[in-house]
C-alpha cells in the first residue's frame, strides 16, 4: 500500500507487482487481498484505490475480485490508467 498521487487527491492505494513466472497462480489476489484487509481493519481506512494501467486485464480482474469498482479514467504519470475504488 502506498499513498498514490495521480491527477486527483492523494489516496491510499493497494498495489501489486508479481514476477511473470508466477502469473496466474493467485498470488496477486492473495497479496492484494491481505493489503486491502490490513488497510480496512488495522488502519481504519474507508476508501482504497487501485490504479491500473489501461489494458492490464489481469490486474483489473484482481481488483474486481477484491470488491473494487471502476470509477474513472486517470493519467498516472504519462500513462493512461483506470482508477478503481473500494469504499466501506
Amino acid at each position: 500500500m502506498l499513498a498514490s498521487r495521480h491527477e486527483g487527491p492523494t489516496e491510499l492505494e493497494v498495489g501489486y507487482t508479481i514476477g511473470r513466472p508466477f502469473w496466474g497462480e493467485g498470488y496477486a489476489t492473495e497479496a492484494a487481498g491481505a493489503a486491502r484487509d490490513f488497510a480496512l481493519e488495522r488502519l481504519g481506512a474507508h476508501r482504497l484505490i487501485a490504479l491500473i494501467i489501461r489494458g492490464n486485464d489481469a490486474s483489473e480482474n484482481v481488483a474486481r475480485k477484491l470488491g473494487f469498482a471502476y470509477e474513472r479514467e486517470v493519467l498516472f504519470g504519462s500513462r493512461d490508467a483506470q482508477l478503481f475504488a473500494l469504499e466501506t
